[in-house]
């Protein structure tokens, strides 16, 4: 199959020789890794090993134009020379190997243009320009760009990998049609129609334009293309499209339901653009399913900020592939390239922004129309991107990326379709057991991932997410080189960077305002998030939408998170499932004016920090759960005008394994949690305030029904096993009276009433005993002679209080005190017991000699008698493993020792020596980890935009 357009040649690779005068890198501050990937790139194009150099402005066809005087053919090396004007004046047959572009290549506006190119470099110098925004590609004319493939890409010429694809260090315009890029429906798309109805009339969209309109389901790809056959106003009709690329005769109209809950309406996109760079070979697959032949682009360094793109698409592009983890060539001591590496080389992507700084002035990207891409879609990394009506499909991993968290920006109304993802959790490939492996995120199948908080994304929609639709992952890249990202400080407010020149990429609030997700697994995701930050500035996710999702909200590990004016809608017929996910690191969410309507669970509230309900409407089984703190202090409020909409009885019905059961409903339920983390007994009894200020209950407090005063916390029968004997089989007003402990630290006023859709009981507030915070270890393995030190905070303020105690025992201590008139207590662990070590059967044993360099990850559990068993990670650098001395055993096997310690809370300490094998026969750890994968699918889309059909 050929182009419809044109017909292409292919051709050998030659090797080339450095260059002279244009291989200046004009960021001559920059750090030594930059300036060295840039000079590998210039090595591709150097001036002598040009075949023909543009010397006199005018078009390319115009043989005057060159030296020697003809056209360039076959195998040519381009260089456009400096003060020069070429104009690409129709559509040029001959695949370049190369061009290098030092003054000005334009392509015609009025007429077809195309160029087939191996490789294209604009230098520092150089312009690329396909329409101008004062001059745009005109409608009805086409002007492509097309990576060629002339076979395997030459690793002696390219060790790097950098050809194949178009690398701009200069200035890149591309102004094609304006087009509305994506539009929502007014009406639903129902089984056997072949109109969409839209909510305006779109801009420029035409018949013959491609058209993706997306699936709902959460789990199946139910998307359908479509090609426009006529439009009336904010009508259009369309035909469907064989898996040739051609009209289906007598199609039937759509194949699925496209409608979703609550009178909600899915999008539909238009991929067609009439200006693109695509690639010329979208059908290879090598033995592991790989395309290693396709296109890619790289804005790299000073071209970031010269770039302004508006309609342009990029069809078939990227070469890096998310379904198998990231594996860059490795080089020896003299820069060879070392064999059988370099699977799956990083930051081959379909659009990337590579390192432009992001205090550097922005790029400006509107309207693109990224299609099929085995990786990423557009990356921004470590630059200053500014993205716009701009939409994405069928791009594996993530099809908007932020790669290192320094990045700044935003992502404004874009829209994501079809991202299936590697089938692994978006962790995965980070802390691995064995030998360390290439950092490798976003592979989980997301529509938009933001590696820090610097990027804004506004009015996004996401479609067929295979994990996270919009997750901010705000961990800072650690790169060879350069070191782990900092956030610029000069560029945040005051009030965030607080006088500080560098921030904590994990430290810096995000920002999102309007998302609209269905058919996903997951729809908003935070993680390690403003965990150390203290600036006060919270993160804020605002008017966003979600429906048919698995999970609507994750927020793990994630701190100081407001929530605003948001709806997470469940299914309404067979309520079920969670809204949210948090663990119990997650603290200080508040839930502004959000509306959560049909799941079993509505709000989970985070056990840490200060937690608000404020406003919004809940139709869930249970509507808001609350579980006992795992903080010293934590405090929950439920306020202001809060909706608890009816269920009916067949809503609340849930049919399981043939049994029909009828749910209650609770608007807010307490649970108490009798197994806190670490076995830490002392969170049973630490503050815990629940306060409500709604129209019902103004002014009210509610309580854990395990506060009540004949509660019995400890029965014999349930308690564990580190529960002093003190406390098994006693009421908590017998535990008040004896020890001032209690559930919570308070008990429920004898007043408390109950509601039938509370699970609490409910009371007015009441006064606490005075805070206790012990200042002396809670965990001990010095049993004599003990001294409790302890704060306790009165109205006059904090005291220090110590107190000679004497010798202690074994497992949890109670002691007992005065204070102001209330009783109360302090826990402290008896500990002597060293802990246990349990190896991860995850960590490799045995491994290549050349894996050492890489550095290795001991994986594995700490099992002690205070705390039960905690997860282990410990990593050795690969400059200290090549340090140790080899040993060998009495079968000639050679080893090294990883040695280290382990410790439990009461700083007992057990030394752990890990043999690690060492095996030049064992396969390095990156070949191991490599996937076979079936060859990527050609996607209907895809062919029609490249101009394959059945006809040519």
């Amino acid at each position: 199959m050929i182009p419809c357009w044109a017909s292409f040649l292919l051709l050998g690779m030659v090797g080339l020789h450095p260059a002279t005068a244009q291989i200046v890198h004009p960021h001559h501050n920059d750090p030594q890794v930059i300036q060295h990937e840039h000079m590998e790139v210039f090595k591709l194009v150097p001036d002598d090993d040009a075949t023909h150099v543009a010397i006199a402005s005018g078009d390319w066809s115009d043989p005057s134009v060159w030296r020697p005087a003809e056209v360039p053919a076959e195998l040519s090396k381009v260089i456009i020379s400096s003060d020069v004007i070429v104009t690409v004046d129709k559509i040029q047959t001959s695949v370049h190997k190369t061009i290098r572009v030092d003054g000005i290549l334009t392509f015609a506006t009025n007429v077809h243009s195309g160029l087939m190119v191996d490789t294209m470099i604009v230098s520092p110098s150089g312009t690329l320009e396909m329409g101008t925004e004062a001059k745009p590609i005109a409608a009805g004319v086409e002007a492509k760009l097309i990576i060629a493939d002339p076979g395997p890409i030459d690793l002696e010429w390219d060790p790097k990998e950098f050809s194949r694809g178009l690398i701009c260090h200069g200035t890149f315009t591309a102004h094609g049609q304006a087009k509305t890029s994506h539009l929502d429906l007014l009406e639903p798309a129902l089984g056997g129609q072949k109109d969409l109805v839209l909510t305006s009339v779109p801009e420029n969209w035409e018949e013959g334009d491609i058209l993706i309109l997306p699936g709902t389901h959460s789990r199946r790809d139910f998307d359908e293309t479509l090609v426009i056959t006529s439009i009336s106003g904010n009508r259009v009709s369309v035909a469907g499209l064989a898996d040739d690329g051609s009209l289906i005769s007598g199609w039937k109209g759509f194949s699925h339901q496209h409608h979703l809950p609550n009178g909600l309406m899915p999008f539909v996109i238009n991929l067609s653009r009439n200006v693109a760079i695509e690639s010329e070979n979208v059908w290879h697959a090598d033995d592991y399913g790989i395309n290693r032949r396709r296109g890619h682009i790289m804005f790299m360094h000073s071209g970031v900020s010269h770039t302004n793109i508006s309609y342009l698409g990029l069809y078939g592009l990227g070469r890096t592939d998310k379904r198998t983890p990231l594996e860059s060539p490795e080089f020896d001591a003299v820069g060879n390239r070392v064999p059988n590496t370099g699977f799956n080389t990083a930051g081959r992507y379909a659009c990337h922004f590579h390192r432009g700084g992001p205090a550097s002035a922005a790029a400006v990207i509107k309207g693109l129309s990224i299609v099929d891409s085995p990786g990423l879609g557009l990356v921004n990394h470590s630059s200053n991107v500014e993205v716009s009506d701009s939409v994405a499909y069928n791009v594996v991993g993530s099809a908007f990326f932020t790669e290192a968290g320094d990045e700044v920006g935003f992502f404004k109304n874009v829209a994501a379709v079809r991202m299936p993802g590697s089938g692994e959790g978006i962790e995965s490939r980070r802390m691995p057991a064995g030998v360390l492996q290439e950092v490798d995120f976003g592979h989980s199948g997301h529509g938009l991932w933001l590696q820090g908080g610097g990027v804004e994304v506004i009015d996004a929609r996401v479609a067929g997410a295979g994990n996270s639709a919009i997750i901010f992952f705000t961990v800072a890249l650690d790169e060879p080189g350069l070191g782990k990202a900092k956030f610029d400080g000069s560029l945040l407010p005051e009030n965030v960077a607080v006088g500080r020149t560098h921030v904590d990429v994990g430290q810096v609030p995000i920002y999102l305002k309007g998302a609209y997700i269905f058919g996903s697994r997951t729809g908003l995701e935070t993680k390690f998030h403003q965990l150390s930050a203290h600036h006060g500035v919270p993160s804020v996710l605002d008017q966003a939408l979600t429906a048919h999702v698995g999970t609507p909200l994750s927020i793990q590990y994630t701190n100081n998170l407001t929530v605003s004016k948001t709806q997470f809608v469940g299914n309404e017929s067979h309520p079920g499932g969670h809204a949210m996910q948090r663990n119990n690191v997650t603290r200080s969410i508040t839930f502004e004016s959000t509306d959560i309507l049909w799941f079993s669970t509505g709000i989970d509230i985070p056990v840490n920090g200060h937690n608000r309900v404020i406003g919004g409407s809940y139709a869930n089984v249970r509507d808001i759960n609350i579980s006992t703190t795992k903080d010293d202090d934590r405090l929950v409020e439920i306020l202001g005008d809060v909706a608890f909409l009816e269920l009916s009885e067949a809503q609340l019905t849930l049919k399981r394994k043939g049994q029909v059961y009828l749910q209650e409903r609770y608007h807010v339920y307490l649970r108490t949690n009798y197994r806190p983390d670490d076995n830490d007994l002392t969170r049973m009894f630490a503050r815990d305030i629940i306060r409500m200020g709604t129209l019902l209950y103004q002014n009210h407090q509610i309580f854990y029904y395990a506060q009540a005063a004949d509660f019995v916390p400890f029965p014999s029968d349930t308690a564990a096993d580190y529960v002093p004997v003190e406390l098994i089989n006693r009421t908590n007003q017998q535990l008040w009276d004896t020890y001032g402990i209690s559930i919570g630290d308070a008990i429920a006023p004898s007043t408390a009433f109950e509601d039938p859709l509370i699970h609490a009981l409910i009371g007015n507030p009441i006064e606490y005993a005075p805070k206790i915070c012990l200042r002396s270890r809670k965990y001990t393995n010095d049993l004599t002679d003990y001294r409790l030190r302890y704060d306790v905070y009165l109205e006059d303020g904090k005291e220090h209080r110590k107190v000679q105690i004497g010798d202690i025992s074994e497992g949890w201590n109670i002691y007992t005190f005065q204070e102001a008139g209330w009783l109360r207590s302090a826990f402290v662990f008896g500990d002597t017991i060293a802990p246990e070590f349990v190896l991860s059967s995850q960590t490799d044993s045995v491994v290549n000699p050349e894996d050492l360099k890489k550095g290795f990850r001991v994986l594995g559990t700490i099992q002690d008698n205070s705390f039960g068993s905690r997860p282990f990670k410990k990593v050795f650098e690969g400059s200290y493993l090549l340090a140790l001395t080899r040993l060998t055993r009495g079968d000639g096997s050679e080893y090294v020792e990883l040695k280290f310690i382990i410790s439990d809370f009461a700083s007992n300490q057990t030394e752990v020596v890990f043999e690690l094998t060492i095996d030049p026969a064992e396969p390095r750890a990156h070949v191991k980890r490599r996937k076979v994968n079936n060859p990527r699918l050609v996607t209907v889309a895809l062919k029609s935009l490249l101009g394959f059909t059945n006809d040519n």
